[in-house]
């Protein structure tokens, strides 16, 4: 059995490619700070106060109503409490500051916003895999004009941003940041896209061949993984030729964007965590709403109404259960992907153990706007030196920033401070 090489990819016509999972020809030694991958999920409107905190702390404690999904992942997750972060105000200006970490401005000029952490781990352990990063969202962004609090719009449509002025642009639709991240391909309005066509077509040549030179469980390894690559290819097909429905005089979402907001997710989800199974990114970031989101969840039971109206709930106790319920069906979706990622072995490890996933909002009580503090959870034990399934309470006023910081440096980056930060905490 010969080795091969962590960067080794299957090649095909037209420059397509496609990274190769672990393997045991691969070694054990070859995972290391500089494969620890980092991922970024945010939901908007903040939290139902009353059932999100859990009791107790430190390995000894309780799940919380909200936080009652987690239950399968509870030692694979550190529940963050009391992280602060720099002054922002209601919606918008919490997205543009959720990872950047700066005080934002008022007005249509400059936005005053920073690099974003996630840019900065794309810069530096990034700069080597096929994409830096891939940024991802399950709602068309809003620009035009200016939010009631007088803060541009944009602010809350991108929590990724490459400097003070320029947001990162996110991708929507499944099949582009499939093709983006696997093909190569950048589809535009005019383009006819084979989107039967698989990508293990394109490389099947160099498959067969690597394929012999490799020891039986590799061999089944390959098997699963190019079996997990087909079906995930054929839902994002599925739901790519889907159609809507849509209510008079409402503006259609893009074409390609599946129907449900449940299958839009898991198929961000997966892609990602397909991404960094084959190192093709070691850094992700994926929006499930625009800041101030007015998504409706009324597919879930004891729902009924827009999440930003329902997070206004001024005590209502029915408003209040329909919120916590959809922050609840966020934590549902989270616990999936930390499941699939906890499911991938990578030598003695698994994929969540080489990596650093961040769950959480910007706003704090979404009913008055108040952000005392972050509802944050972060997922996996960076290589190996993070302990999780902990409640970490933080005292004095800590700096989300702490967090953002310490989450780089576990990942290898060399930065030694971000903005307000007072030290590294994971």
């Amino acid at each position: 059995m010969r080795k091969i090489n962590r960067r080794t990819v299957l090649r095909g016509m037209g420059g397509i490619s496609l990274g190769l999972p672990w393997l045991e020809a691969m070694g054990q030694s070859s995972f290391s700070n500089k494969n620890i991958r980092l991922c970024y999920l945010v939901f908007p409107n903040g939290v139902n106060i009353d059932h999100w905190t859990p009791e107790g702390t430190g390995s000894n404690y309780k799940l919380s109503k909200t936080l009652a999904p987690l239950e399968p992942i509870k030692d694979l997750v550190n529940i963050h409490t009391g992280l602060v972060h720099r002054a922002h105000s209601v919606h918008a200006p919490g997205y543009a500051n959720f990872l950047s970490g700066v005080t934002v401005k008022k007005g249509m000029g400059p936005y005053g916003a920073g690099v974003s952490c996630d840019q900065i781990a794309a810069q530096d352990i990034g700069k080597d895999s096929y994409l830096p990063s891939i940024e991802l969202s399950v709602e068309p962004p809003k620009h035009k004009g200016l939010s009631p609090a007088g803060y541009n719009r944009a602010m809350g449509a991108y929590i990724s941003w490459a400097n003070k002025t320029t947001p990162v642009p996110r991708e929507l639709i499944p099949i582009n940041a499939f093709d983006r991240m696997f093909k190569g391909i950048k589809r535009s309005k005019t383009t006819t896209p084979e989107i039967s066509r698989s990508i293990l077509d394109y490389v099947k040549e160099d498959a067969l061949g690597m394929k012999r030179s490799l020891g039986r469980e590799d061999s089944q390894r390959i098997q699963q993984y190019f079996a997990s690559v087909r079906a995930l290819e054929r839902r994002i097909q599925k739901k790519h030729q889907e159609s809507f429905t849509m209510p008079k005089d409402s503006v259609n979402p893009p074409a390609g964007m599946p129907k449900d907001f449940e299958s839009h997710v898991e198929l961000m989800t997966d892609i990602i965590t397909l991404a960094f199974q084959t190192n093709r990114t070691k850094v992700a970031s994926l929006m499930l709403g625009n800041s101030g989101s007015f998504r409706r969840f009324d597919f879930l039971d004891g729902v009924n109404g827009a999440h930003h109206e329902l997070s206004h709930h001024k005590g209502n106790a029915q408003k209040k259960k329909g919120y916590e319920i959809i922050t609840r069906y966020h934590v549902s979706l989270f616990t999936r992907m930390i499941q699939k990622m906890q499911a991938i072995q990578e030598g003695d490890k698994t994929l969540l153990d080489n990596s650093l996933v961040l769950f959480g909002s910007p706003l704090w009580d979404g009913d008055r706007h108040t952000y005392p503090q972050k509802p944050i959870l972060v997922a996996g034990k960076g290589g190996g030196k993070v302990k999780t399934g902990q409640h970490i309470v933080h005292r004095g006023r800590t700096p989300m920033n702490n967090l953002l910081l310490g989450m780089m440096q576990t990942a290898g980056c060399t930065i030694k401070q971000f903005n307000d930060s007072t030290g590294a905490v994971v």
